[in-house]
């Protein structure tokens, strides 16, 4: 018996279309999104000391009364600008609504740290959402670098 089965001969493109091809089959980049609870001191928190002590209890209460505690939402996508911008639109009543008002970011000075310090950073650094999230484990703190328009804030 003679059996005789049709086979089909596949064409193979070129090796230079291949990776055309595969380069149209890419996908984007993942969008990471960060969240985070943030917190404004005011500039008297910076007293006279390089380290600034973490709120808590009274002092606390006494800034989320001051509208100084807030949420943010931050973009691995976003520019420098526009997190800046994210932060500010938080605190837009008492940074007086400027698209410019000045602050710097506070960090930890240590692991389990009670005390905040704000970091030095070179001329060409840029923030991204990345790294402004790993400034805190659970929160953010900034402190207002011009005086903010509060009623009243007992730090």
């Amino acid at each position: 018996m003679f059996c005789c089965y049709r086979t089909q001969s596949r064409k193979r493109l070129p090796s230079f279309m291949i990776a055309t091809q595969n380069k149209m089959t890419a996908k984007p980049a993942k969008v990471t999104t960060y969240t985070k609870t943030i917190i404004c001191l005011p500039q008297s928190a910076r007293g006279f000391g390089k380290s600034i002590p973490i709120p808590r209890g009274p002092q606390r209460t006494s800034l989320a009364e001051s509208g100084l505690i807030g949420k943010v939402c931050l973009t691995s996508q976003m520019s420098p600008a526009e997190i800046f911008g994210e932060i500010r639109s938080v605190f837009a009543d008492v940074m007086n609504n400027e698209t410019d008002f000045p602050f710097k970011f506070l960090q930890g000075t240590g692991k389990g740290c009670k005390s905040l310090t704000c970091l030095s950073l070179s001329s060409k650094f840029q923030w991204d959402a990345k790294q402004v999230n790993s400034l805190g484990e659970k929160c953010i703190y900034i402190l207002a670098e011009k005086e903010l328009t509060l009623q009243e804030v007992k730090y």
